[in-house]
């Protein structure tokens, strides 16, 4: 009978002894000790809060005094607490600790007086508080004292729970250690085969000893240790079920919670993504939507055009969306991806037609097995493309740039200026404005009556552009002569317009357009010959140099009165003008600032002028893109169908192409030459390293192209087999039959796997 109740109270009472333990072990927890007191005086510099550590040590102290005077310290008493330093385990005195000895202790103890702990705290924050003997003896007055508390707090709890006591002679604390240890052995899933043996046996042989078996047999208490055993074993398995239960819970709380910290993790990797490789005006712009709300809206790397509709992947749009402080939209999802070089291989015929297709040829080869065969011009190709200019800093680049728009805008020549951002495009802009206002170009002005003055009153610089001017006639008098017929009058009627421009000068443009012609016609194919005729009582030649020269006063006074030179911007800003602005781009004074959006595909009509007299359009590259056919298609817009033009690139040490590639190479030169600011380095070798460079790039960029086609061919095996299941599943009038085929098919499979020979 006796038996049966305490097996019926077992789990009870191993769950009382349990929280028992864990009374205790909290109750122990929260006295505060010497060493942890003193560890934190030690670490704190702060003189305050050191202050407040040192009256936290008296108040320590002073209870431990209380408390030890009240129990009545005996040399046995100190004995047991300097052989053992508190319920958690044997005191071992360490390196620079002392004893206190036996015969002195207690009467030491008694006779302690309140001016003697002022001395220890004194002496505790003084430079030379770090006595170690002091130190020793107070840490062996603490155990002590903590013994002493510590066996309070136990009375205290026994008193808490008389179950305890219930198991009889084996002790509930060796049955607790005993099934820890067994629950961390199961546990432990990082030791080795060898390494669990050895604990399981360990543990086997400490169950022998707490059971009383020995090597000759059983003594007089294994059939009570033996019951004992089997009621722990019965509490020790509802304990795991319970335990088990507990960890799945806690399992499924981590695996949510590492769920919402992962998202989390993701969602600030793509906001650093959004504010340290997102450039506003540059990857986005931020524009008034259908609805007039501000979105965020992507351009196009390459074209400079904007994307509506298209948003990045992986809430980085929701990012940027956060970035610049607009209305976040939901999430998109992407259902299905190709890559291009997949789509286009969809189809039977691949051809086609470009005329920057030749730097791809051997890309065209591999991916897609087509030859590039390049056709010949249907007029000669007369564009001068300049060798490209250097200088140190973007400034004095842009410095550069802004001198020769000024300088080309008197002489009246229209210039497609390409940038390769919309922020670029917009400073550019901004530099144009010569009022004083932030962020644009006061100084301006002066530049433009400097270049003024150069070109009216320098003779050596003035004989020079009129050289320029009659090469560019004497080109196109030499294609009239290829030509003949009605060429000679066009060239005529344009030269004659320039000179006599005037509705009230049409009597005198006729007759010029008359001489010329006769003069074309006569064999001339130099422009000073040409206008080496009389009329109205001066020759043409010398009307000419001062029709040229009024018009450069003319620009001036035009740009005094509006405090810019005249231009328009064409970025995906103002994508809605585009059509505007191109028409006007080649005519004359015509100053218009791009990105890359102008440089594909658009035609530019020169006016009769700019054609015949001017030298065509010029185009003017603020920085080199990445790949060589990106640049030839700016250069593409002048010099087509074989009329005039011209280009130049102006680049810095710190554009991005340079600054990887080219940067320290060209900066040592410049520097072994001593060069001054804003006096850069031309020649045709720089333009080759340039290019070679570029050449760089267009390569690494196909070997990663290339390396996302061989994992793209991949899944398109699978996606063809996918939607090709798909396709038959939509066309066939009896599905039923066709997935029974399926089936059949795999079974069919099955059987050869598994049941060959």
């Amino acid at each position: 009978a006796e038996i049966g109740a305490l097996l019926a109270q077992a789990p009870e009472l191993f769950t009382k002894g349990a929280q028992f333990y864990e009374a205790f072990r909290k109750a122990i927890a929260t006295l505060p000790t010497y060493p942890q007191l003193l560890a934190r005086l030690d670490a704190e510099q702060n003189r305050k809060t050191r202050k407040q550590h040192l009256g936290a040590l008296r108040q320590y102290l002073e209870e431990a005094i209380a408390t030890l005077q009240s129990h009545g310290v005996d040399e046995e008493t100190l004995t047991h607490a300097i052989r053992f330093s508190n319920p958690h385990g044997a005191f071992e005195p360490q390196p620079g600790e002392t004893t206190i000895p036996i015969d002195q202790g207690a009467a030491a103890i008694r006779d302690l007086q309140p001016s003697q702990i002022e001395e220890w705290i004194e002496a505790l924050a003084a430079e030379d508080g770090r006595n170690t003997v002091l130190r020793g003896q107070l840490k062996n007055l603490s155990r002590l004292y903590e013994r002493i508390r510590a066996e309070e707090i136990l009375g205290q709890v026994r008193k808490d729970y008389p179950e305890f006591e219930a198991l009889g002679s084996l002790s509930l604390s060796i049955l607790l250690e005993h099934f820890h240890d067994a629950l961390a052995l199961e546990r432990d899933v990082t030791l080795s085969a060898v390494e669990r043996a050895q604990k399981r046996y360990e543990l086997n042989r400490r169950e022998r000893e707490i059971c009383g078996l020995d090597k000759a047999g059983k003594n007089e208490r294994v059939e009570q240790i033996l019951f004992e055993k089997a009621v722990f074993q019965k509490a020790f398995e509802e304990r795991r079920k319970g335990m088990e239960e507990r960890y799945e819970k806690r399992k499924e709380a981590l695996l949510r919670e590492f769920d919402e910290k992962q998202e989390k993790v993701h969602n600030i990797q793509q906001l650093l993504r959004a504010y340290t490789l997102f450039e506003r005006d540059v990857d986005y712009v931020v524009m008034p939507g259908e609805r007039g709300e501000a979105q965020v809206i992507i351009v196009d790397e390459f074209t400079g055009r904007l994307m509506p509709g298209r948003r990045y992947s992986d809430g980085l749009n929701q990012e940027i969306e956060a970035k610049e402080g607009v209305k976040i939209a939901k999430a998109s999802q992407t259902v299905a991806t190709i890559t291009l070089q997949n789509y286009f291989r969809m189809y039977r015929k691949l051809a086609g037609m470009t005329g920057t297709a030749d730097t791809e040829a051997a890309e065209f080869h591999k991916i897609y097995g087509l030859d590039v065969n390049v056709i010949p011009t249907n007029e000669p190709m007369i564009r001068v493309d300049h060798p490209d200019v250097i200088y140190r800093t973007a400034e004095e680049k842009f410095e550069a740039v802004v001198r020769e728009i000024i300088e080309f805008y008197l002489i009246g020549r229209p210039v497609l200026v390409g940038t390769t951002s919309v922020e670029a495009s917009e400073r550019l802009s901004k530099m144009l404005d010569f009022r004083p206002l932030r962020g644009c170009n006061p100084q301006g002005m002066k530049v433009v009556h400097e270049v003024a003055h150069e070109m009216t009153r320098d003779a050596e610089i003035r004989e020079e552009i009129f050289r320029i001017v009659f090469h560019n006639i004497e080109v196109e008098i030499g294609k009239a002569h290829r030509k003949g017929g009605a060429a000679f009058g066009k060239i005529a009627e344009v030269l004659a317009a320039y000179l006599y421009p005037t509705k009230g000068e049409a009597r005198e443009r006729e007759e010029a357009a008359s001489l010329l012609r006769a003069r074309l016609e006569e064999g001339i194919h130099t422009a000073p010959d040409l206008l080496a005729l009389s009329h109205g009582g001066m020759t043409l030649l010398d009307r000419f140099r001062k029709r040229f020269l009024d018009n450069i006063r003319e620009k001036v006074e035009i740009v005094e009165a509006e405090k810019k030179i005249p231009h328009e911007v064409l970025n995906a800003k103002h994508h809605e003008k585009e059509a505007q602005i191109v028409k006007k781009a080649g005519q004359k004074d015509a100053i218009t600032i791009a990105t890359n959006m102008a440089g594909r595909g658009t035609d530019i009509v020169l006016a009769d002028e700019v054609k015949y007299i001017l030298g065509g359009l010029h185009i003017l590259g603020t920085e080199r893109h990445e790949s060589r056919r990106i640049d030839n298609q700016l250069r593409g817009r002048a010099g087509r169908q074989g009329d005039p033009g011209s280009s130049r690139f102006y680049l810095s040490l710190e554009d991005d192409l340079m600054r990887i590639f080219v940067s320290d190479r060209v900066g040592n030169i410049m520097e072994r030459l001593g060069m001054e600011r804003g006096v850069p380095i031309e020649h045709k070798l720089v333009s080759r390293a340039i290019e070679n460079a570029q050449k760089k790039v267009e390569g690494r960029n196909f070997e990663i192209r290339k390396r996302l086609l061989d994992y793209d061919d991949v899944n398109n095996k699978q996606r063809e087999a996918i939607y090709g299941k798909r396709n038959q599943i939509i066309r066939t009038r009896n599905v039923k039959r066709f997935l029974f085929e399926m089936v059949e098919e795999v079974i069919e499979n099955l059987i050869d796997d598994f049941a060959a020979g």
